[in-house]
C-alpha cells in the first residue's frame, strides 16, 4: 500500500487468507465504499490474523449517519455480532463516519485492560487520523490495524489478558475523535534537518532511531540515500509509528556490523541475534563519503511475517547478502540458525571470470587473504573455470594441505599461499 513506512516496524505476510466459520454477519461493512478490493483484502489477512493468533474478533464499520457516534458504535458493536467469533470474549469495532468526519473504535470489556481508553485516543490520533488528513482512509486503518495486532502480540508476550468472559460485549470502552479527513497542512521545505552526518555504520542507526524518538518525519534527512529521500518524499509516517520503531530496538542487541563492498561503494548490515526475529536488519551504503540508511532497498529486500518476524524477500537480487552468508534460511526466506562454513568463502561466477562474493572474518579464506571482488585465476596450478570447480576443489582439499591460489587485484597478480582449513 503506497503511502506507509511499516517496513521497520510491522508487517503482514502478502498471503491473504479467507475466514471460516463466519456467520452471514460479516466483518466487513463499508456503505460508503471508501475501500478498494485490495485494500479489503489486506485488511482481510490481518483480521485472520488477531481471531486465529490472539482471539481478537474484529469489525470495521464505514457507514455516514446521523447521530451521536459513540452510541451508534455500541449499538454496531452488538448488531454486527462483534467478538461473537472469540471464544473469550474479546471483540473491537472501528466505526468511521466519513459524513460527520468521525471515527471511534470500540473495546469489548474483555480487551479494556489491553486496549485502553488512553491507548485507543492516543493510537487513533497518532497513526489514523494523520493518514485521514492526507485522504489516505485505506492506509490509516491498515496502519492502526497493524499496531492493534502488535498491541496484541505484546500483551499476549506479557500475559496481560484479562479472565476470559462468556460474551463479548461494550460497556463504553475505547475513545473516538475527530477523523480530520482531508485536512492536512501543506508541506513546508527548508529548515535544517537536526541530523548529524554519519561516519560509521552504527552512527546512522543511532541518528535515525533518534530522529524517530523526536517525531522527525523529515525525507531529506542526510542519513537517507537519495533513493530514500526519493521514496519517502509524499509518505506519511504517523508519530504513533515512529514511537513502536523507536521503543521497539531498545529490546534489541547486541548488534553486529558487518562490511563489504559493492560496485556502488561499500555496504553495510547491521544485524541482531539470530533469535530476536522482530529485529531486523539495517542496510547501508556509502553515498558522498557518508554513510546512510538505504530504507528503498530494505522495503524490497525485507518483508515481515506473522508475528511481526521478518525475513529475506528471495525474488530481489540482494547486494547485501553478505551480511548472512553465514545464516541458513529456510524456503519463505525466514532466518533459522547460524552455520559454520569450513572455509568461510564463497564465489560466483561471471561470464568465464570467477570472482570472491564473500570472506568470512578471521576465518580460513580471509587468512589467506582472499577479498571480494578478487578474481580467481588458479587453484594449486589449476585454472579456474566457474565457481562449481572451487567449490569441489574446496571440498576436496586436505586439512593441513598447501594452497596456492593465483588472483587478478586491482590490476595486479597476486599468489597467495596457506593452508587448508581443519
Amino acid at each position: 500500500m503506497h503511502g506507509r513506512i511499516r517496513l521497520l516496524v510491522l508487517g503482514i505476510m502478502p498471503a491473504l487468507f479467507l475466514l471460516t466459520g463466519c456467520d452471514n454477519r460479516q466483518w466487513l461493512n463499508d456503505e460508503e465504499e471508501f475501500l478498494s478490493k485490495a485494500a479489503s483484502e489486506q485488511l482481510n489477512t490481518q483480521n485472520h490474523y488477531l481471531l486465529e493468533d490472539h482471539d481478537i474478533d474484529y469489525r470495521l464499520v464505514i457507514q455516514a449517519a446521523e447521530g451521536d457516534i459513540n452510541q451508534r458504535a455500541r449499538r454496531h458493536f452488538q448488531d454486527s455480532g462483534a467478538g461473537q467469533r472469540s471464544q473469550t470474549g474479546r471483540g473491537l469495532l472501528l466505526l468511521l463516519d466519513p459524513q460527520q468526519n468521525e471515527v471511534r473504535l470500540e473495546v469489548s470489556t474483555a480487551l479494556e485492560g489491553v486496549y485502553t481508553d488512553a491507548f485507543v485516543s492516543y493510537l487513533e490520533r497518532q497513526q489514523m487520523v494523520p493518514f485521514f488528513r492526507h485522504n489516505r482512509v485505506a492506509d490509516g486503518i491498515a496502519a492502526t490495524t497493524e499496531l492493534i495486532i502488535e498491541r496484541a502480540r505484546q500483551a499476549k508476550a506479557k500475559q496481560a489478558f484479562q479472565t476470559p468472559t462468556q460474551s463479548a460485549f461494550s460497556a463504553g470502552g475505547g475513545a473516538s475523535v475527530p477523523a480530520q479527513i482531508g485536512e492536512a497542512a501543506p508541506k513546508t521545505a527548508g529548515g535544517h534537518d537536526n541530523v548529524s552526518t554519519a561516519t560509521t555504520p552504527e552512527q546512522a542507526v543511532q541518528h535515525y532511531l533518534a530522529a524517530m524518538a523526536a517525531h522527525n518525519d523529515r525525507p531529506d534527512l542526510s542519513i537517507y540515500t537519495n533513493n530514500t529521500r526519493d521514496m519517502l518524499a509524499d509518505w506519511v509516517i504517523a508519530p504513533a509509528q515512529m514511537d513502536n520503531l523507536a521503543s521497539s530496538y531498545q529490546q534489541c542487541g547486541p548488534a553486529q556490523t558487518l562490511l563489504g563492498p559493492s560496485r556502488r561503494g561499500p555496504l553495510a548490515v547491521i544485524r541482531y541475534p539470530i533469535e530476536q526475529r522482530q529485529c531486523a536488519p539495517w542496510l547501508l551504503r556509502i553515498e558522498e563519503q557518508q554513510w546512510r540508511l538505504d530504507l528503498a532497498s530494505q522495503q524490497s529486500l525485507i518483508r515481515f511475517g506473522r508475528n511481526n518476524q521478518w525475513y529475506l524477500d528471495h525474488k530481489h537480487r540482494n547486494p547485501w547478502f553478505f551480511g548472512f552468508m553465514d545464516w541458513q534460511f529456510d524456503r519463505n526466506g525466514f532466518p533459522l540458525r547460524t552455520i559454520q562454513h569450513r572455509w568461510a568463502l564463497s564465489v560466483t561466477s561471471r561470464g568465464d571470470n570467477t570472482f570472491v562474493r564473500w570472506v568470512g572474518e578471521g576465518a580460513a579464506a580471509d587468512r589467506l587473504g582472499l577479498r571480494y571482488e578478487d578474481q580467481l585465476l588458479s587453484w594449486n596450478d589449476t585454472p579456474v573455470t566457474d565457481h562449481r570447480q572451487v567449490a569441489q576443489l574446496m571440498d576436496t582439499s586436505d586439512p593441513g594441505a598447501s594452497i596456492r591460489i593465483t588472483i587478478l587485484r586491482d590490476g595486479q597478480t597476486l599468489e597467495l599461499i596457506g593452508q587448508a582449513p581443519p
